[in-house]
C-alpha cells in the first residue's frame, strides 16, 4: 500500500477489485458435486470468508490506514451468482492451475462437463462475492 500511495498523487483514488469465487453463506451443489475429482487439490476446496484475503475486510483497512496515506477507506461486497453451461463450466475450470497441471486434466474436464449436463440440467450456478476496497490518497 505504501508503493500505492507512492504513485498517487494527493487526491487520486485507489480502488481494488476482487471476484471470490465462492461464497461461505450460501449452499454450493456444483462444489459439493464435484469435489471428490479435486481431492488432491486443496486450493479448489470451499473456503470461508475468513480465509480469503479480499473478504477479511479488517485486515485489508488496518493494512490501508497503517501508511497514514488514505482518507476515506470503504470495503463493500456484494454476492452474485454466475450462471454457467456446461462448455462454459469447462471452460473456466480449463483456467485454473491446480486443473491444467494434472496429467488427467482431460478426464476431469470432461466429469466436470459430464455432471454439469447430466446432474444439473445444463445449468450450473457458482456463487461469488465481490469485494471492493476504496479509498482517496491524502492530500
Amino acid at each position: 500500500m505504501a508503493k500505492v500511495a507512492a504513485l498517487l498523487r494527493p487526491g487520486g483514488t485507489w480502488a481494488m477489485v476482487w471476484n471470490v469465487f465462492a461464497d461461505a453463506n450460501r449452499p454450493d451443489p456444483f462444489h459439493d458435486a464435484t469435489q471428490s475429482l479435486f481431492a488432491a487439490a486443496p486450493r479448489l476446496s470451499r473456503r470461508t470468508d475468513a480465509d480469503h484475503v479480499a473478504l477479511d475486510a479488517g485486515a485489508r483497512i488496518a493494512a490501508i490506514e497503517r501508511t497514514g496515506a488514505f482518507d476515506d477507506v470503504e470495503h463493500h461486497a456484494r454476492p452474485w451468482s454466475l450462471v454457467l453451461d456446461p462448455d462454459q463450466t469447462v471452460a473456466l475450470y480449463a483456467t485454473y492451475s491446480n486443473v491444467t497441471m494434472r496429467p488427467d486434466r482431460e478426464t476431469v474436464l470432461a466429469e466436470l462437463g459430464r455432471v454439469a449436463r447430466e446432474e444439473f440440467a445444463g445449468r450450473v450456478t457458482r456463487n461469488m462475492v465481490t469485494s471492493l476496497y476504496v479509498a482517496r490518497r491524502r492530500s
